[in-house]
């Protein structure tokens, strides 16, 4: 039966499918043992597998590209409409269809308040289900918001976010989506209302990595006055608090400084689909669905994205034969570099590059005040027995600046009791880059600062004799994930943990020779590279238009 099939089918992929569909047989080194005779170049492919590969290594080969899925879609093709003969209709499937990914697709879906994202979601998961693909619809603020009525420790802080239209801690929310994912199981995703903000992007691109593929980010684009007028009258039945005019007005500015970079991140890597959401919804619906089916009616995955990294040495390890190892290391990698170049101390200092680069922390050091900031209460107060509220209340908290105004004290005194805390245990991280510790100096009022470690380590970069050298890199995202590049290539944060081949590792097996002072450590650990790509999107020679965030 199985020899007679692949005769009058004349393909190996409608072999399979015939005998999937009808199981005559389930497992797949059978199958390929059948094949017995020339089909093509699929069945040639599959004979040499049989033949070359062990029963373990070739289901994982087919497991790895999703066979047994396709031709289950393939067969779900013809079962629809019962064709009189079904293997044009499968052959067709096989050709063209797209099979199931192995990691879940994620489309991120943003656009202001009120754009018609959750609509759209809608039409969405009804038209695919009927073609017997499943999406399912995640939104970031409805699971805020179920989060918020579930009594849970961190409902009181979410409550409190939601109210001022302010954006919740990026950790609570990946938590969020990565939990509902994984609970459903599927393999196709829209979320809803997220990636908001750069911070939110680092944190997802950071968590996530490659366990979800980005296939794409649907954007609507409706004027505010529109939007207001929608959410005015939506909130007439909605019953949510955020449906009024204030927190309406907080949320246009939340979008346009917040949500808008992101999207011009996005819309960098091609990712971006943008629509008029201000037309009908049925005239919003027929482009979103013709984008949606394009993707999935391609026979392989999009172009692979090419993710790009600021790299450079500290002034500590800035030498001629670190910068020739950082060369070489990453011609043996295939990271390409685009550009390179120094960039002195007091070039450093009256730019603020530092401030800039290191923007996340330093911002919380120098640029904004502590009741700007969004420190977790239920973190805070487990550490300290006190609520962030209260503190803020009596004037107890300040940034590195300001904590040294008020204690008439310079930075090295600073960072000295910031040691201290920390040794004593006075200290808890609050996010990535952002910790918070309470300082007790003889005959000084005690108070909370937070990142005061920042100040000293910005001396060291606008010394009058410190230098940089800087690298702008590129590298294919499917041959190098992220996480590898930041683990295998520049190493762990202490370099005495770091992989023999990554640099760090390198720089503290050979400091003596690479020309080094010292060996390094923790804090000065040599060489630094972007936290996410959406820092590596930011250098020198590739400025955006990202306010303050913008490097150089």
């Amino acid at each position: 039966v199985a020899r007679n099939a692949v005769r009058q089918s004349s393909s190996a992929g409608l072999f399979l499918a015939t005998l999937h569909s009808s199981r005559l047989i389930t497992t797949v080194p059978l199958a390929l043992a059948c094949l017995q005779v020339e089909v093509g170049a699929v069945g040639t492919i599959l004979r040499q597998l049989s033949r070359a590969m062990s029963r373990a290594s070739t289901q994982a080969y087919l497991q790895k590209h999703a066979i047994s899925s396709r031709i289950e879609q393939a067969v779900n093709a013809a079962i629809k409409d019962l064709p009189e003969d079904p293997f044009p209709v499968i052959a067709k499937h096989l050709l063209t269809g797209r099979p199931e990914c192995d990691v879940p697709c994620v489309w991120f879906v943003l656009g202001g308040p009120g754009a018609g994202k959750g609509t759209q979601c809608a039409r969405v998961i009804e038209y695919f289900r009927q073609k017997h693909l499943r999406y399912t619809h995640l939104s970031a603020g409805d699971l805020l918001r179920a989060e918020r009525s579930s009594g849970s420790p961190q409902a009181e802080l979410i409550e409190s976010y939601i109210k001022e239209g302010k954006i919740v801690p990026v950790e609570i929310t990946v938590k969020l989506l990565l939990n509902a994912i994984e609970i459903d199981g599927g393999k196709r995703f829209l979320v809803d209302g997220f990636p908001r903000n750069t911070n939110n992007l680092s944190g997802w691109q950071q968590t996530v990595g490659s366990k979800l593929n980005i296939a794409g980010v649907l954007v609507y684009e409706v004027s505010e006055a529109v939007l207001e007028e929608r959410l005015l009258e939506r909130g007439k039945t909605s019953g949510r608090s955020d449906d009024n005019v204030e927190a309406i007005k907080k949320r246009f500015v939340t979008f346009n400084g917040e949500t808008k970079p992101v999207i011009e991140y996005y819309r960098h890597q091609g990712l971006v689909h943008a629509f008029d959401g201000a037309r009908s919804v049925e005239e919003v619906w027929a482009d979103t669905k013709s984008v949606l089916e394009a993707y999935d009616a391609k026979a392989a995955p999009p172009t692979p994205i090419k993710q790009s990294a600021f790299v450079f040495t500290k002034p500590h390890a800035n030498t001629t034969e670190v910068q020739q190892l950082i060369t070489e290391r990453f011609g043996e990698a295939g990271i390409t570099v685009l550009s390179e170049g120094d960039i002195d101390g007091p070039t450093i200092d009256a730019k603020q590059y530092i401030d800039q680069h290191y923007y996340a922390i330093a911002s919380k050091a120098t640029l904004l005040k502590p009741s700007q900031l969004n420190v977790p209460n239920d973190k805070f107060k487990e550490k300290f027995g006190e609520d962030w509220s209260t503190v803020l209340e009596q004037n107890r908290a300040y940034n590195a600046i300001d904590a040294c105004a008020h204690l008439g004290i310079d930075t090295e005194q600073l960072f000295a009791s910031w040691k201290e805390a920390t040794n004593g245990g006075r200290i808890v991280k609050l996010g990535g880059g952002f910790y918070v510790a309470l300082l007790e100096m003889e005959g000084k009022p005690s108070i909370y600062t937070l990142n005061a470690f920042f100040m000293s380590m910005r001396s060291k970069f606008t010394a009058p004799t410190a230098s940089i050298h800087y690298y702008v890199v590129e590298f294919d995202a499917n041959k190098l994930k992220w996480a590898d590049f930041r683990g295998s290539i520049l190493g762990p944060t202490d370099p005495a943990k770091a992989p023999e081949g990554s640099l760090r590792g390198m720089l503290h097996a050979q400091w003596e020779k690479l020309g080094l002072q010292a060996p390094p450590n923790t804090t000065d650990n040599g060489v630094h590279a972007s936290a996410s790509p959406f820092e590596g999107w930011r250098t020198p020679q590739h400025p955006r238009p990202l306010t303050t965030n913008t490097f150089i």
